[in-house]
């Protein structure tokens, strides 16, 4: 067993409606995807890529694309974790979890999590000028 410790702006948002049209929980998008759109540092409609092969199978590539709350896969909205454990079952991998800010990425080979630290070093900066302007 693997445990993993996310801190709290991280917890991804589960949400279950018992009027949609299918059994399959929706997961939405995380909070801090949203933030990270939002901010500029992805854009809605981008393309986003995924490589994966089980061991000793041949690597798969799958496309999602940025929503402003989440990864969107065959018209559904998921988290980028839930869409990376989606992508690697269809590859034939029985993985049931995923750390998708670290498979994910751009068009231009970067890792979203990459875009997610620029958030982040954003916000610090912001929080700094704040700072200082209130003293």
């Amino acid at each position: 067993d693997v445990l993993y410790s996310f801190p709290d702006e991280l917890t991804p948002d589960i949400s279950t409606s018992e009027d949609e049209a299918t059994s399959t929980t929706r997961r939405e998008g995380t909070q801090l995807f949203s933030r990270v759109v939002r901010a500029g540092l992805l854009e809605d409609g981008q393309t986003l890529v995924l490589e994966y092969g089980p061991r000793g199978q041949t690597r798969q590539s799958f496309t999602g694309t940025v929503r402003d709350d989440g990864i969107e896969l065959d018209g559904q909205v998921f988290s980028p974790s839930y869409a990376a454990v989606a992508c690697m079952q269809r590859a034939g991998s029985p993985r049931q979890t995923a750390n998708g800010w670290l498979m994910w990425k751009t068009a231009d080979g970067k890792l979203i999590n990459e875009k997610y630290k620029a958030y982040i070093a954003s916000q610090e900066r912001a929080e700094k000028m704040n700072a200082e302007s209130s003293n």
